[in-house]
């Protein structure tokens, strides 16, 4: 997973290749302080939850949705 500034939005970030999926997604999120939100659809597939910075660790709990089915998620990164 990396992360970048958007282009869109002043506290958007995009998520790249969240959960290491084998068709890599980009999914936007919103930072306010050290917290940040995601809510996004890409290729049917819906995108949500929550995460946190502590220090250089980034963790977001998520859950990604299509058809029902519904997988819950931990994405831990460090800073590099």
């Amino acid at each position: 997973m990396s992360v970048s500034a958007s282009a869109v939005s002043d506290d958007g970030i995009i998520l790249q290749n969240l959960g290491g999926l084998s068709q890599p997604v980009s999914i936007n999120a919103t930072v306010k302080n050290d917290n940040l939100t995601i809510n996004d659809t890409k290729n049917g597939v819906n995108f949500s939850g929550t995460g946190s910075i502590n220090g250089n660790t980034l963790t977001i709990i998520y859950t990604a949705s299509l058809a029902g089915d519904t997988d819950n998620c931990t994405a831990t990164g460090i800073k590099q």
